[in-house]
């Protein structure tokens, strides 16, 4: 089935209202999901921990850190690479992998059933460096807000001592490698004042091997590792390393357990749910708009046919729809049948007279009945005689109508059953007469194809203005053609969003090789916008 094209930015706001209700339905269906999904959704804490990171160290010797920082001139790529660095150690693995252990984390339920607990852990950890400061904040998710403060705090706790431990033994490898350069300066000078074997010589080279011991066991083994250097410089170490007590990380702010917890964010998820659901909802209307292959506007009916197209006619409410323009007259829609009226009296010319009309749908259901009645009562406040015939002998239904129980008709008068001075009768309504039976006839083809069913029209023509008969569907029986090989021009009564494209054009080859002259077509249960202009006479009459 070819899908409708959704043509031009003016249409849209129709197409909004003609599909409001899937919109709606869409909205109320996404803020409904997501606010069940935020209700059920377990309450996420998140703790903060302050840093204060300084990229000098204590000035105990020159540490390799802090040559190389003063060496690059303190640009702002190399503090930049730094805090990056210092950042990646905050959440590496040896102090990660000791929180997750100390805390239990594989323990619990949530991260026994994922693939990598550990990567899973990591994703609760979030390091970030304040803009324009030397602070860093670490932060920790967990749905225990005391945990989560536990957590962050010992990941900085952790971090201070690694970042400790590291320049301690950075600054005591640089204290030994001092005093070796200094014993080889002592060597040097030696070696011009005595000889190889003198015993002065031999204690400085026994001094340069104790430091090259030393520098090679701290770099096995840590911190521990100077507790085997020679006597000599122990003192000088010790007061070395109770200087490197100092550190260039503080931490400025421990985490307090969190009050309010940071997911669901109900805010954002409202917003979001509503942002979703007016665009999803839009977007899903445009969709099955463009999928759409029924007809629902003027334009459908002018790129499938010649046809006229006399006006189209909202969703009625209420009950007694078909005295709607008597009941209202001043309603809208009474306005709408009121405009229709109108072309149909233009079409009425002597040249081309347009007094009897038969009134047809493609299928079953879609307003024909409703559409004859109101156009009826409007013509007839025009001051014309109208008689209303109900010519759908197969399923007659103006009888429920007009609350009539018995009587006889047009099924009963081709039968030979009545004679013509038994159909008509009076309305409550003024200038409006109608014929209506509420027996069925089997044979409707064939009583329509004799000669008594002309004999009724020329009656009809004689006695009334305007003849407008409600006829079976067009598109399912032949009743409809034949009384329009005998009326002045048939009207196509189309229900919006229900009557196929193909079906109209279908009967538009048929009606063509018969022959028969359609009036137009009218759109009944049709989207009304400002943009079609009604608005404007209800407004007037709302004005006077």
């Amino acid at each position: 089935m070819q899908a409708q094209e959704v043509s031009g930015t003016s249409e849209y706001p129709d197409i909004l209202i003609r599909r409001r209700k899937t919109i709606i339905l869409f909205f109320v269906l996404t803020l409904a999901a997501v606010g069940m999904g935020t209700v059920l959704m377990t309450p996420v804490y998140q703790a903060k921990a302050v840093l204060l990171i300084d990229v000098a160290g204590p000035d105990v010797v020159a540490t390799t850190a802090n040559v190389a920082m003063e060496s690059q001139g303190a640009s702002y790529y190399s503090y930049r690479e730094y805090y990056r660095s210092q950042m990646a150690i905050v959440k590496s693995y040896p102090i990660i992998k000791q929180v997750f252990d100390e805390f239990g984390v594989g323990k619990s339920e949530k991260y026994a059933k994922a693939k990598d607990p550990m990567k899973e852990f990591l994703k609760t950890i979030d390091v970030q460096s304040v803009r324009d400061t030397r602070l860093m904040d670490v932060n920790v998710e967990n749905e225990d807000p005391v945990i989560a403060a536990k957590m962050v705090n010992r990941i900085a706790d952790l971090y201070i001592r690694r970042n400790l431990d590291y320049i301690s033994k950075s600054e005591l490898l640089n204290l030994l490698k001092n005093e070796y350069l200094r014993l080889d300066a002592r060597l040097a000078e030696y070696s011009k004042i005595y000889k190889e074997g003198h015993p002065e010589m031999i204690r400085v080279r026994e001094e340069m091997a104790d430091v090259v011991a030393s520098i090679n066991k701290e770099k096995e083994t840590g911190l521990e590792g100077s507790k085997a250097v020679h006597d000599r410089y122990k003192e000088q170490l010790r007061g070395a390393l109770a200087g490197l007590k100092a550190n260039n990380v503080s931490v400025v702010e421990y985490a307090q357990d969190p009050i309010e917890p940071v997911k669901p964010n109900k805010l954002l998820n409202l917003l979001l749910a509503i942002v979703t659901g007016l665009f999803g909802g839009v977007g899903l209307a445009l969709f099955f708009e463009y999928q759409d292959a029924t007809i629902r506007s003027v334009e459908d009916i002018e790129k499938l046919t010649s046809w006229s197209f006399l006006g189209k006619v909202p969703v009625i409410p209420g009950s007694k729809k078909e005295f709607s323009t008597h009941l209202k007259p001043e309603d809208f829609t009474s306005e709408a049948y009121k405009s229709i009226r109108t072309q149909l009296l233009l079409l009425d010319t002597k040249t081309h007279p347009l007094k009897t009309i038969v009134f047809s749908s493609i299928g079953p259901q879609e307003g024909k009945t409703l559409t004859v009645c109101n156009l009826a009562i409007a013509i007839a406040q025009s001051q014309k005689r109208v008689l209303l015939v109900d010519a759908d002998m197969r399923r007659p239904r103006l009888h429920e109508v007009l609350k009539v129980k018995d009587g006889k008709g047009l099924c009963s008068f081709l039968s030979e059953k009545a004679a013509l001075e038994e159909l008509v009768r009076k309305t409550d309504i003024e200038n409006l007469y109608f014929v209506a039976d509420p027996y069925s006839c089997a044979n409707s083809t064939e009583l329509l194809s004799a000669q008594k069913i002309s004999d009724f029209l020329a009656f009809a023509r004689k006695n009334f203005d305007y003849i407008l008969l409600d006829s079976p569907p067009v598109g399912i029986v032949s009743d409809a053609t034949l009384l329009s090989t005998l009326a002045d021009g048939l009207v196509l009564v189309v229900e919006s969003g229900k009557t196929p494209r193909k079906a109209i054009v279908r009967q538009r080859k048929a009606l063509d090789g018969a022959g028969i002259k359609v009036a137009g077509v009218i759109i009944n249960k049709a989207v009304i916008s400002g943009s079609e202009g009604y608005y404007y006479s209800k407004s007037y009459h709302r004005m006077k």
